[in-house]
């Protein structure tokens, strides 16, 4: 304690080197905090639902080295969920859009999903109106039920408490409003409508428009690999009653939703850019250690006169390290606050200008703030410890004989290593910036085949019982593409399950005529 009144007394004569130094720390802190919020939201935090951790994703390995996966086939996951012990819950759903007409005003393009009566249960969220679905709502041919977020029913049905029983049309089909869930709950992506999956009549083809994933509780020790594993064996047993090849058995991948989701190419993107903040505080370290380098050399007559007078190297070093610590100290709490900003404004920024999981929320919690602290301390430690311990090594005799304050020893040498540090990690930091820059600048002047100022693209879905059949699809793209050629001032028409700039969506091609034996083969 006396040797931080002491640092505190001795930082307060001199006010601008005190505040030059937090900054610098803050700055650094406050950039590697902001940073990891975002890898800890995207990639490492838990679902936020009871036991969110023992929550994972249930699907199919896929092509080898993509990070991706692939949706199970319905009747082929019922199997598997049937003989799996590696799960307290495992739940089925697949991600559709619905059109929502209520016959009060316009219908509703809304993210919903399709669900096995246990995905609520699992999820432990409870609706705030009616019920979730029940087992015996997910038979063939049974009625449609429908759970609606609270957006959808405040803003599309008026907020109306007796909306309990009464029906809609989704996707064209009349479906029973049977319960209503609490405000904020969108789940498992930007979802805000939930109906009964409805399973396959028993012994009919295998169709991969039913594909489905996998949301299992995972019991407690179990790990999963095992799990997976265990699912690979429920896949063989599939095959074989359905008389299929077993050893044509894709890999099952049990994963966390937000890596299965957000895995892939995102890694190693966030991983670059927290390894550049990470350079920009380790300069910031060495620009404080120079800073504190240069103060402990206009100091050397002091620190003589402290050894002359019985202060050993021990007690110098601990002198000099509190001023580091409570310059450290005060800057991380300064990052701290940039980092709450700083999180805040990129929460928005990422909300209002992409689409991201409804769940995903950042904040300074527990781990991020862990982080922050571990920064904070290991730039307390680089900034101070070598400028302290080389500060230690005074010639007394030389100094206390001089007329001058002199020199910490061997300063010129050491300071130089410092400069010559501080430049090579500014230039990475430069080129790795400028290179980034660079690349985004050849993407955006990429020469395209075709004028991007005439061309429209549209998005349209079709779901529902009146699309099922290919050949229904098919006569509705083709009247589609021949009625949007015929309109005025269109050049030309086509339908693309992909468009020119993301990959789409996996689509199986079925030639016309020929039938298939396995859904791969499609």
């Amino acid at each position: 304690m006396n040797a931080l009144r002491l640092a505190l007394y001795s930082l307060s004569k001199q006010p601008g080197f005190l505040l030059t130094t937090v900054l610098t720390l803050a700055l650094g802190i406050g950039l590697v905090t902001t940073q990891y919020s975002l890898l800890d939201a995207t990639l490492i935090k838990p679902l936020p639902f009871p036991d969110g951790a023992r929550i994972w994703h249930v699907a199919r390995a896929g092509a080898p080295g993509t990070g991706g996966w692939s949706s199970i086939d319905l009747q082929e996951f019922l199997l598997q969920r049937e003989g799996q012990q590696s799960f307290e819950t495992l739940a089925g759903f697949r991600s559709e859009t619905y059109n929502l007409s209520s016959g009060d005003g316009p219908p509703q393009r809304l993210w919903g999903s399709a669900v096995t009566a246990e995905f609520f249960g699992l999820l432990r969220v409870q609706p705030i109106l009616g019920r979730t679905f029940v087992a015996g709502e997910d038979q063939p041919g049974a009625p449609l039920k429908a759970v609606l977020g609270h957006a959808v029913w405040r803003d599309g049905l008026g907020g109306d408490p007796a909306v309990i029983g009464r029906s809609v049309r989704l996707n064209g089909e009349s479906a029973e409003i049977i319960g209503v869930m609490p405000p904020g709950f969108v789940f498992p992506t930007t979802d805000t409508v939930w109906v009964n999956l409805r399973l396959p009549a028993v012994g009919s083809a295998l169709d991969p428009m039913r594909a489905v994933q996998g949301l299992g509780l995972l019991r407690e020790g179990v790990r999963p690999e095992a799990a997976a594993a265990e699912l690979e064996l429920g896949a063989r047993r599939f095959r074989a009653s359905r008389g299929l090849p077993e050893d044509d058995v894709e890999p099952m991948r049990v994963d966390r939703l937000n890596r299965a989701y957000f895995g892939g190419g995102t890694v190693p993107v966030l991983a670059t850019l927290l390894a550049m903040t990470g350079f920009v505080l380790l300069l910031a370290c060495l620009n404080v250690a120079n800073l504190l380098y240069v103060r402990a050399a206009d100091r050397t007559r002091d620190l003589a006169l402290r050894r002359a007078l019985g202060a050993g190297r021990g007690q110098l070093i601990r002198h000099l390290m509190a001023e580091s610590v409570l310059i450290t100290a005060i800057g991380a709490a300064a990052g701290v606050a940039l980092a709450a900003l700083g999180v805040d404004w990129l929460s928005r920024a990422i909300t209002e200008r992409m689409d991201t999981l409804g769940w995903v929320r950042y904040d300074l919690n527990v781990r991020v703030l862990a982080v922050a602290v571990g920064a904070a301390v290991s730039a307390g430690l680089i900034a101070g410890l070598i400028p302290a311990w080389r500060a230690s090594r005074v010639d007394v005799g030389l100094i206390l004989r001089s007329d001058g304050r002199g020199s910490v020893g061997n300063s010129g040498r050491g300071q130089r290593w410092m400069v010559a540090g501080q430049l090579a990690f500014a230039c990475t930091a430069l080129i790795v910036a400028t290179l980034m820059a660079q690349s985004a600048s050849r993407s955006a002047d990429l020469t395209l085949a075709y004028d991007p100022d005439t061309l429209v693209i549209g998005r349209l879905e079709l779901q529902g019982p009146a699309y099922v059949e290919a050949e229904a699809r098919t006569r509705f793209y083709a009247t589609l593409v021949e009625r949007v050629a015929q309109a005025p001032g269109v050049a030309a028409a086509a339908a693309s399950s992909r468009d020119l700039v993301d990959s789409g969506v996996l689509t199986p091609v079925q030639v016309e005529g020929v039938s298939y034996a396995r859904s791969q083969d499609m």
